[in-house]
């Protein structure tokens, strides 16, 4: 398998075959042959295929109920859990190659244009293909302009987007296409009233929104939901209710919610003025209220608390070995307990077991390479798992000896993209174990949108230290093992008939990265 888990191009011509599809000419990816690819993306969602140490095994049992089953159960009625286990895992395999075949950022945009064209075939369930295809352009321009972008453009240029979203719709038999009308199946059906209800609108619970925005990735995807939830609320009061929702809803509710308080400026403050009296979001309040101004800095009991806090959080969406890497490099394990949380137990046992089972804090092993020059330069550099982006943009700036003097932005394989630019997410919020989850995976980095100085940071393998000093609070500083050719000089005269270079030098890169750690000497 390649590194985003798809065929290798030279064993696609034999897949098709196997799978009955005409054998391709030259392809240069698996995408290249739509009916294989989409194919395999929803085989790999629905755990039928099993990947692991570069190969790929077939789950499906040759004996399963599913085999002899020819009807769906229409919404609504009785079903056997048989029956629920295949239509969610559908569902699943459905929205996974939507995702995958959307190019904007949040990878949302052909499955909004899809959703859009199950919600008019429900509303009248057969119509001729252009009166279908006009009602689909309609209904697009018709949206707000954030989720007019992401659904105007989803599907590549050589494919209509009616046509790109009927073949999508067709291929998971959500549609019916013949003689020319367009018409909604059963699955279709079902499907579009498993949206409907999903849907976040001003009467869903402020609870039920909570949830949701826990479990959404990037502030962008927050200010949807709650532009959806907002309808006739003041923005204070709409804050203030989400923040009294989410105070016993646990750590990672509070960090999401006062974490949308504060990205809203200094104007919302009065939302977390009203809740700072509340045991659990009391330290939130005054580190934020502090932050802007209003207010006293928080002492070190509540920042120990906030500490614990982010842990907890840490370890509720991303496990026990993300909570240890973070450990790691925030001061160690004293430094962020004894702050009197309630729930600083939960965090004491979960470190203690994973250490117990013989965890350790993990180091990346990051090639960093600078695509426009010739020869291309690289460096090969070690780093704390729990390093943010704005880290790796620091160090960056030493493998190559960038002066930081213009704008950067890092572009995940997902699409997100993180930097000093206004739509760009935080990169000081992106831990390096989330933007890099496996070996292979890649981040672009632009530094200079004028000169376009571009690099592919790849993680090569991830290593470990001790993990005794993490719980002491001693993970290693970035270090510069290997590299080649020189790096561009910055600045230089165009009259030089050649632009100069900087010679690469582990010596004088480590120095610099010791004092970037503190750690100079």
């Amino acid at each position: 398998m390649t590194a985003k888990e798809v065929l290798r191009p030279v064993d696609v011509a034999a897949a098709a075959a196997g799978a009955g599809i005409p054998a391709p000419g030259r392809v240069r990816t698996a995408a290249d042959v739509p009916e294989l690819h989409l194919a395999w993306l929803a085989a790999r969602s629905a755990r039928w295929l099993v990947i692991g140490d570069g190969r790929a095994v077939g789950t499906y049992p040759a004996d399963s109920p599913a085999e002899s089953k020819d009807t769906v159960v229409a919404p609504g009625t009785d079903e056997t859990d048989t029956d629920a286990s295949l239509l969610n895992t559908w569902a699943t395999a459905f929205e996974e190659v939507c995702r995958t075949q959307s190019r904007d950022r949040h990878r949302t945009g052909v499955l909004l244009a899809c959703h859009l064209l199950l919600s008019i075939l429900t509303e009248q369930p057969s119509l001729r293909h252009d009166e279908a295809d006009k009602r689909l352009r309609d209904r697009l321009y018709g949206l707000d302009w954030r989720s007019g972008s992401l659904a105007l453009d989803p599907f590549s240029d050589r494919v209509g987007r009616f046509d790109g979203v009927l073949r999508l719709l067709e291929s998971f038999a959500a549609v019916d296409s013949r003689a020319g009308r367009v018409a909604l199946t059963p699955l279709g059906r079902w499907l579009h009233e498993v949206v409907r209800a999903s849907q976040v609108t001003p009467s869903l619970p402020a609870a039920e929104l909570v949830a949701r925005l826990v479990a959404t990735d990037n502030s962008e995807e927050v200010d949807v939901l709650l532009a959806q939830w907002a309808g006739e609320r003041d923005s204070i009061g709409m804050f203030t209710e989400l923040l009294r929702a989410a105070a016993d809803a646990g750590p990672a509710a509070r960090d999401v919610m006062v974490e949308a308080v504060a990205g809203h400026g200094p104007e919302m403050m009065p939302a977390l003025i009203a809740v700072r009296d509340l045991p659990t979001l009391a330290a939130h309040a005054a580190d934020v209220l502090f932050s802007n101004g209003l207010g006293d800095e928080p002492d070190a009991t509540q920042t120990r608390w906030l500490l614990t806090e982010f842990m907890l959080a840490v370890l509720h969406r991303h496990g026990a070995q993300a909570v240890l890497d973070e450990v790691a490099t925030a001061g160690g394990l004293t430094s962020v307990v004894g702050g009197g949380h309630p729930n600083e137990p939960e965090l004491r046992e979960a470190i203690d077991a994973i250490l117990e089972a013989g965890g350790r804090p993990r180091v990346l092993r990051l090639k960093v390479e600078l695509n426009a020059w010739r020869p291309r330069p690289w460096r090969r550099v070690r780093i704390p798992a729990a390093a943010s982006l704005g880290d790796l943009h620091l160090v960056i700036q030493i493998l190559f000896d960038w002066d930081g003097d213009h704008l950067h932005a890092f572009t995940t394989e997902n699409g997100l993209r993180f930097g000093d630019l206004d739509e760009a997410e935080d990169e000081h919020n992106a831990r390096l174990y989330r933007a890099l989850p496996r070996a292979g995976s890649r981040l672009d980095y632009l530094y200079d949108f004028g000169a376009s100085w571009k690099h592919t940071v790849t993680l090569e393998a991830v290593d470990f230290y001790e993990a005794a000093d993490a719980v002491e609070g001693k993970p290693p500083r970035p270090v510069c093992s290997d590299g080649k050719g020189d790096a561009p000089v910055e600045y230089w005269d165009p009259e030089d008939s050649e632009p100069g270079s900087v010679p690469f030098d582990s010596e004088e890169i480590n120095k610099r990265l010791a004092a970037l750690a503190g750690q100079e000497g």
